[in-house]
């Protein structure tokens, strides 16, 4: 990976490794109990572990508070990880069910009560198979994100920002914040689902660092407003899921229809289908 990919904690903000420590072990949230002695057991085992997705995105963008997930990615396979998840629990005591998805190959666990994830660990991703792959590097495993603004990796151990596309920091600190889609796909429903997403997104981040889109909806306006028809009913029930998600973090469904507006008549016709299935 190019030099210019890499960039020190303190170099980007000269409070960000403390930050990411204190996240880590910030009290009362699920994965403070968990999250410093996994680290430990995976760099024993000489493997590598990086943290991804919502945790780095929020903590390099400075907004910590935001993070209300531990998401993880490294070199362990789905099999070592739960072995050394195990070693983990025996070690410190610590009660919690761990568990990998044959869907996906996610490792997660949740404590005994059934409470809140731990932590949500996958391998670094392949998109290479169409079943379910890891095995791969940090350049790879960034290309099958969603979008470069989840494309940031920090390495908790050498207080490392790794940005593979060299979009991501950029795109980040950019205002307003750009939305760049990294996997151009063709599947219906993997497009459904980056719709989704970004109007998750922009309505989020709307009153703050608010949000650019229009290479995603350059792209997304070449769909026709059919897109969707051939979706099988057991696709419209997992979207129908994960935009009840949305609607629970307190969205208002008038804002998202407004972002979906902008991002073209296929992204308005998801939208309107779905608010029109909620309870």
């Amino acid at each position: 990976m190019a030099a210019d990919r890499i960039h020190r904690a303190d170099a980007l903000d000269d409070t960000l490794s403390d930050t990411v420590a204190e996240t880590l072990a910030r009290p009362g949230s699920p994965w403070a109990p968990v999250a410093a002695p996994l680290i430990a057991e995976i760099q024993e085992a000489h493997h590598m572990i990086w943290l991804a997705g919502g945790f780095a995105r929020d903590v390099i963008a400075g907004a910590a508070g935001d993070v209300n997930d531990l998401d993880l990615t490294g070199t362990a396979p789905p099999g070592r990880f739960s072995e050394l998840t195990r070693r983990v629990r025996r070690r410190s005591g610590l009660e919690f069910r761990p568990k990998v998805s044959p869907d996906s190959l996610v490792c997660s666990a949740v404590p005994p009560d059934k409470g809140e994830r731990l932590y949500e660990y996958r391998t670094l991703n392949s998109a290479e198979f169409s079943f379910p792959a890891c095995g791969s590097d940090l350049e790879v495993d960034a290309r099958c994100r969603d979008f470069t603004v989840n494309s940031l990796y920090y390495d908790p151990v050498g207080n490392l920002v790794i940005d593979p596309t060299g979009r991501g920091l950029p795109d980040l600190q950019a205002r307003p914040r750009r939305l760049v889609s990294l996997a151009p796909t063709e599947d219906r429903l993997e497009q459904a689902h980056i719709v989704l997403r970004a109007v998750k997104f922009a309505v989020r981040w709307a009153e703050t660092t608010r949000c650019e889109f229009g290479e995603l909806a350059s792209r997304l306006a070449q769909l026709p407003h059919t897109a969707w028809d051939g979706l099988t009913p057991a696709a419209w029930d997992r979207l129908a899921r994960n935009h009840r998600k949305t609607l629970e973090e307190g969205q208002d469904p008038r804002k998202q229809m407004s972002v979906a507006t902008a991002l073209g008549p296929a992204a308005a016709g998801l939208l309107t289908a779905l608010l029109e299935v909620q309870p």
